[in-house]
């Protein structure tokens, strides 16, 4: 085996072994990243009869909110993914690449007219020294180093979310959520070929 295959070889187990645990959370630049849109709803009323809908496909069996439902359970749904794509290498988007989906919430129930849940939007960039605001930090794989920190800022609905500031939205029959994440240095440098990002976005749904 020569040096360079001996060389790119050990590359390869590099980043099988680096890279394979962040698979589900970390995406090339170029590619997209990924956000887990969670709903945590916690019941204290009995609505009836309900169900969820988002961009118009159920969760999926198991997932679905259907039947008549207990004082004070919390139930958990994961609705997916929303995913946003980088351009030219740059995490920058703008209205072009905004990204949008509808929420169908229904209840027939004796809540059924008045039947409405607050989304509480906030999220989280996985970093290895912990959060600050909504500075994401970007990793070079397959060492792990760090790279230039670039600053990115999530919208939702126009609105700037962090992780201390959080977003409330009323959600009622076919409500639409549009997510942003735009680039709040315009001077940021671009992000490497290698560049990965981890973020996620909990969604808690409570009656209102």
């Amino acid at each position: 085996m020569s040096v360079t295959s001996f060389r790119k070889a050990g590359l390869i187990i590099l980043i099988l072994i680096f890279g394979s645990p962040l698979c589900s959370f970390f995406s090339f630049a170029g590619e997209t990243f990924r956000a887990n849109i969670n709903f945590d709803g916690n019941i204290i009323a009995d609505p009836g009869m309900c169900y969820f809908d988002v961009e118009g496909l159920n969760p999926g069996p198991g997932s679905l909110l259907e039947g008549f439902v207990e004082d004070d359970n919390i139930y958990n749904y994961n609705f997916g993914e929303v995913v946003f794509r980088s351009y030219n290498g740059r995490y920058v988007l703008d209205k072009k690449y905004r990204k949008n989906f509808n929420v169908d919430f229904n209840c027939t129930g004796e809540l059924a007219l008045e039947s409405h849940m607050l989304v509480r939007i906030y999220p989280v960039y996985g970093t290895v020294e912990g959060q600050k605001n909504s500075v994401i930090r970007m990793l070079s794989l397959p060492f792990l180093k760090h790279i230039e920190s670039v600053g990115l800022q999530l919208l939702v609905n126009g609105n700037p979310v962090t992780t201390q500031r959080s977003h409330w939205l009323r959600v009622g029959k076919k409500t639409g959520m549009s997510f942003q994440l735009i680039q709040l240095d315009p001077l940021g440098s671009d992000l490497k070929d290698d560049a990965i990002l981890f973020s996620v976005i909990n969604v808690i749904v409570q009656p209102n």
